[in-house]
């Protein structure tokens, strides 16, 4: 691209016969602009060699983005003051250049941060957005039970993430590929739609998720992880495609546990339940990270007596799903590098730490799924199909009509994926049958939550999932075959049994 972005320079100066080899305008202003709250973006480049003659131009990181001439305020000779459109790409080279003598500048990247709110529109708010949600990981919270206060609403959300930068994973800050937002738009189905189980499972809280994506709508409908924030004190939560937390003092940290499995796909570390298993609980061979271990500097082990009924292997004595108030860990991480690449086809700069010494190739990683036991040589062996064209589909249940909806249809980059497959389902068990295309797929009618490990051990349930009450979302990860979204809508049908 900045070849390309050369080669418009080159032509604008065809016409000379050498560029001149002095008094070349430089620009050495800030490569980083945040404008959260200014009513216009203004950014001001420094320099050297500056003059009234200067033409500035820009482009955006993509090939095809086109080249543009950008407007600006002469201040002096080592100073320019451009007032941007709100339009503007939010990532961008630039370039000045003078006819005469003809002199072309440096190519210098500009990325704004924290746009205009009037791009997110009036009830989509900002903690952090770098200004597409395409190529993104969108993190939403929305409200339950705030009864209109978003005053109060706004305040346990910034609280909330104001300690996910305890987590490598969660640090918004140092990860440009993570939106953080929250929505203000309660829905006009129900102002509260989350419940509190009862005894062993009073710390599961469930909601109704049609009624979340509701309020999710006001900042984006595709792509996105929605964390329902329920105006109560009471410890609780769950996971799943969605994630839930009360307002307890322990909020984050429930918050963090239930990301963990609705955008990591990690599971449980504790072994007081009896659930699935998942790719972070290993067997004696810790396959999936014992390049980590024959590394040797990052304090990973092959950790016994974990997940369910004690019996599996873990590479921390104690994470984030563990213990709630533990971080994530190195093997835990390392599987977040891998969903943040499959979402955004790039990683997290702190994955850097990953790509290093005789660990196994990251990328190669990342689409196979695991390294062969004890082989750090071979090839690894892939898990996971690898599909050309992916699609995410989000059915969700309508609570007032109970007909079942196409909420979402999101293609997702080819790459390696963990197809949706039907359910086992026990004899007499209700069954939901899903037709997409020429594809049959059966679930269970019941829903199926992961529950935030209790406080209380005396108190703790032996399973860490619960199915509980109807069944309100299934998602979809399947083969798009070809058919683009309109046919992938019309193809769907639903029917429960």
């Amino acid at each position: 691209m900045r070849l390309f972005f050369s080669a418009f320079l080159y032509l604008l100066l065809i016409s000379t016969i050498s560029f001149a080899q002095t008094g070349n305008p430089a620009i050495t202003g800030p490569s980083v602009v945040n404008f959260a709250g200014m009513s216009a973006p203004k950014v001001i480049l420094t320099g050297q060699n500056f003059s009234p003659a200067v033409r500035l131009y820009a482009k955006g990181m993509a090939d095809s983005d086109p080249v543009f001439e950008v407007p600006y305020k002469f201040v002096d000779n080592t100073k320019l003051e451009i007032n941007l459109p709100q339009a503007i790409i939010w990532k961008f080279v630039i370039a000045a250049i003078t006819l005469n003598p003809p002199a072309v500048s440096n190519i210098f990247q500009i990325e704004l941060k924290n746009p205009p709110q009037d791009v997110l529109g009036q009830d989509c708010h900002a903690i952090k957005f770098n200004g597409s949600f395409d190529n993104s990981v969108n993190m939403i919270f929305v409200p339950s039970g705030f009864n209109g206060d978003m005053a109060s609403f706004e305040a346990n959300v910034l609280k909330i993430v104001d300690k996910f930068k305890k987590d490598t994973v969660f640090d918004y800050d140092k990860i440009s590929q993570l939106n953080v937002l929250y929505s203000t738009q309660e829905s006009t189905t129900a102002n509260s739609y989350c419940n509190f189980g009862s005894g062993a499972f009073s710390h599961l809280l469930t909601c109704n998720n049609f009624i979340g994506y509701e309020s999710a709508i006001a900042c984006n409908t595709y792509n996105r992880q929605v964390v329902i924030v329920h105006n109560s004190t009471q410890y609780g939560g769950s996971g799943g495609n969605t994630a839930v937390t009360s307002i307890n003092s322990q909020s984050a940290d429930i918050a963090r546990h239930e990301i963990g499995h609705s955008l990591f796909d990690l599971r449980d570390e504790y072994t007081y339940y009896d659930s699935a298993v998942g790719k972070n609980c290993g067997t004696n061979t810790c396959s999936g990270w014992n390049d980590m271990i024959a590394d040797g500097t990052m304090g990973v082990g092959c950790n016994s007596g974990k997940c369910k009924s004690g019996a599996y292997f873990t590479g921390s004595t104690s994470s984030v799903m563990t213990t709630i108030t533990h971080t994530f860990k190195e093997v835990n991480e390392r599987y977040a590098c891998c969903a943040y690449e499959a979402k955004t086809g790039s990683f997290p700069d702190y994955c850097s730490k990953f790509h290093k010494g005789n660990l196994a190739n990251l990328y190669a990683y990342c689409h196979t799924g695991m390294i062969a036991d004890n082989a750090l040589s071979a090839p690894p062996a892939p898990i996971r199909p690898r599909v050309k064209d992916p699609v995410r589909i989000l059915l969700l249940k309508n609570p007032k009509s109970k007909s079942w909806e196409v909420r979402s249809v999101e293609y997702l980059r080819p790459g390696s994926y963990k197809l949706t497959k039907s359910e086992e389902l026990a004899p007499l068990e209700g069954r939901i049958d899903v037709r997409i295309g020429d594809q049959e797929l059966v679930f269970s009618a019941s829903q199926s939550y992961e529950i935030p490990p209790s406080l209380d051990s005396a108190e703790r349930t032996p399973m860490g999932y619960a199915t509980v009450g109807e069944r309100n979302e299934i998602e979809l990860i399947v083969s798009a075959k070809g058919l683009n979204e309109a046919q992938l809508r019309k193809s769907v049908s639903v029917e429960v049994n």
